[in-house]
Formats: C-alpha cells, structure tokens, sequence
C-alpha cells in the first residue's frame, strides 16, 4: 500500500468515526472512539466539533451537441519542399542565367508546394483525407460541397 492510499484509507476511517460519534448516545463507546480516533492521528477538537458541510457539487455544463452532418471544407498549405524548391527557381532568375530555366522552376516549384487538404466544416480540424466521412474532434458527418446535404 503506498502513502496515497493509506493516507485515503485513514481519512475514510476518520470520517467513519466521526459519523458513528455523532450518531451514539452511549458514554462508553464515546470513549472508544475517542480512543481510536486519537490512534489513526487526529485531535479529539476536530472530533468533538460538528461535522462539516458536505460541499454541493454544480451541475455539470451541458453539452455541446454538434451538428449531424458539416461541409467538407478545402483547405489550402503549403509543402515546405516546393517552397525550397521556388527558392532555387528564383536564385536562378536573379543570376541572370537561367531566367527561363528558373520560370519553369518556379512554377514546378507551385505545383510541388500547393497540397491539398481539409478540414471540418463545423469544427475546423483538418481531416486527413476527402474519403474521410466522419470527423474525429466533433463527429459529425462530413458531406462533400458539391453534393447536397443529407435530409
């Protein structure tokens, strides 16, 4: 048993005695009590007050009910290597030698950085990919934008 749980184990025991303390009427077994309680290691003070209020618990906050379906949104990022490689293409433009090499790089370069993702139309998060059907954060059903919505 390690420290936590033992310290555990002696409050609910000293919360047993106080609760059996204040239910008896016997002086004797008041005496008892009293004993065991100053054996777990608490002051008979504490034993002899009232017993504390129990603290109220507010509710818990209702909860958020997402939506039964959301959009499939497309979302737009951008590949770090094809912004390296947009880089090379317009070092190659301002070097005066590769001018029209260093276009077709740069456009080569657009085509490698744009990456096409998604997301959640209601929640935002980004979905790994268009057959995903159902988003992980707030389980909605994700419809394509160019279908109609589900009835």
């Amino acid at each position: 048993m390690n420290r936590d749980e033992m310290s555990r184990a002696l409050r609910a025991e000293a919360e047993k005695v106080r609760r059996q303390y204040s239910q008896t009427n016997d002086p004797d077994e008041k005496q008892r009590l009293k004993a065991r309680y100053r054996q777990i290691g608490y002051e008979i003070q504490d034993l002899e007050s009232p017993l504390p209020p129990q603290p109220s618990t507010p509710p818990p906050p209702p909860l958020k009910v997402a939506p039964e379906w959301a959009w499939r949104e497309y979302a737009k990022s951008t590949n770090p290597w094809g912004c390296l490689v947009m880089v090379l293409g317009l070092f190659l433009c301002i070097t005066f030698y590769g001018i029209p090499l260093g276009i077709l790089i740069i456009i080569i370069g657009i085509f490698i950085g744009n990456k096409k993702t998604w997301r959640c139309g209601h929640c935002g998060n980004m979905v790994a990919d268009s057959r995903v059907r159902i988003c992980p954060v707030c389980k909605c059903v994700l419809v394509d934008p160019n279908t109609a919505p589900p009835q």
